[in-house]
């Protein structure tokens, strides 16, 4: 029994001459997260509070809201508890 092929591989394929490279700029607006240590991750991160850390910085860094931080924290009511060295859970969206 003879086996009939398909499929044949064309002949005249050339690969092309004058391809670019896309031009990517980084965006400019794009911050780092300041000295922020992330202990563990599942969904809800473990965060050591260091000097200067925010609500709202930490909401950014994590791609969360400041009232989810509160939530998830029943001693966390405002920037005045974020004691250096506390540690903290956030709600993490990264």
């Amino acid at each position: 029994v003879k086996k009939k092929t398909l499929f044949k591989e064309p002949e005249d394929v050339k690969e092309p001459e004058d391809v670019k490279e896309p031009d990517v700029k980084e965006p400019e607006d794009v911050k780092e997260p300041k000295d922020v240590k992330v202990i563990n991750t599942t969904g809800m991160v473990d965060v050591l509070i260091v000097e200067g850390d925010t609500l709202e910085g930490l909401a950014n860094d994590f791609v969360t809201t400041k009232q989810a931080i509160i939530e998830a924290n029943n001693n966390i009511n405002s920037d005045e508890d974020l004691v250096h060295g506390l540690v903290i859970k956030v709600p993490s969206n990264k």
